[in-house]
């Protein structure tokens, strides 16, 4: 199964997270920016759902780290943009610099060039928050 169907079945609540994990341990070195990404947003998921506020803030923090990482290699990734803007659409009462309408015209930009249909409807998700 491609990442992005597991990233898609994720956001759809048909896997856990976990399985996106397993899955983000595939990728290859040569697409750091991408891993650093899905990491990131892994990150995010899994502090949604901790229950201790210590747990939530070391995965914000690491989220804040792997997004770093991925836009320090390449900040015109796709990945680390459209996970970006779903993050910050999606938490509150975090403080991150706002990004939700530049990435959200980046991801306007390139969403109908791409050819993994998985990543499109992904996209399309996130831009109607």
């Amino acid at each position: 199964m491609k990442l992005s169907q597991v990233l898609l079945n994720v956001i759809e609540e048909q896997e856990s997270v976990k399985a996106l994990v397993e899955k983000t341990k595939t990728i290859s070195a040569a697409q750091n920016d991408v891993k650093f990404s899905y990491q990131a947003f892994c990150c995010a998921l899994m502090a949604k759902d901790a229950k201790n506020n210590l747990q939530k803030i070391e995965y914000i923090n690491s989220y804040a780290r792997y997004m770093n990482s991925a836009l320090e290699l390449n900040e015109n990734c796709y990945e680390a943009r459209l996970f970006r803007v779903s993050v910050e659409k999606k938490l509150k009462n975090v403080n991150f610099e706002n990004h939700i309408s530049q990435d959200s015209d980046f991801l306007k930009c390139h969403v109908e060039s791409l050819q993994d249909e998985h990543l499109k409807k992904v996209t399309n998700k996130v831009l109607s928050l």
